[in-house]
């Protein structure tokens, strides 16, 4: 038999609910559309507005940014939106290391505990290991000289940059490898993770 809930249980769902849609649109939809607009009709040679992002300290200071934008048939628009994938990746980042139940399980605390009894599971080696995983992981996409896949040519197409180059970028995939580590070093600790999202 299923237990009616009282109206101001139901009022906390929907006012739960309103707040996780909001928040996975802030994290996730907006910055993902935002940069997939720059990859689709940003200037391909040449800045917009008077901003070009290929002389910036981050295009040339990172290296998977440089290699990107040299190799790319488009490289004012890969230098956007490499650029700018770091400052749209912050709500998530910030997000995740003040409340990773909210944005590594969207809101499922019982997701985040099972995790965390399946992780404590592990032996300790393996436990550090998927940490130092997460710092190796950032340090390549540091690295690395522009890779792409033949299914998503990032260099040659701007759908396929609009599409997958979230998956390429430095930014983004650091600030979800930090949240990963962070997440790893909290399941360490045996955290609680309870009543931080609602």
């Amino acid at each position: 038999m299923v237990e009616l809930k009282n109206e101001s249980e139901r009022r906390a769902d929907r006012s739960y609910r309103r707040k996780l849609w909001r928040l996975i649109t802030a994290v996730y939809v907006v910055p993902y559309l935002t940069l997939a607009a720059i990859a689709i009709f940003w200037p391909a040679d040449s800045g917009f507005l008077g901003v070009d992002f290929r002389d910036s300290w981050f295009a040339n200071a990172v290296p998977s940014i440089s290699g990107y934008v040299s190799q790319s048939a488009f490289p004012a628009a890969t230098a956007a939106y490499f650029v700018l994938s770091g400052l749209l990746s912050l709500p998530y980042l910030i997000m995740g290391l003040r409340d990773p139940v909210a944005v590594m399980s969207f809101g499922s605390y019982q997701k985040v505990e099972e995790g965390k009894i399946k992780y404590n599971s592990r032996i300790l080696p393996v436990r550090l290991l998927s940490f130092v995983f997460c710092i190796f992981a950032i340090w390549f996409m540091w690295a690395q000289p522009g890779f792409q896949l033949d299914s998503i040519p990032i260099h040659e197409k701007r759908w396929a940059l609009a599409v997958g180059g979230v998956f390429f970028s430095f930014f983004t995939m650091s600030c979800i490898y930090i949240n990963s580590a962070g997440l790893c070093a909290r399941y360490m600790m045996n955290l609680d993770f309870s009543g931080k999202f609602r």
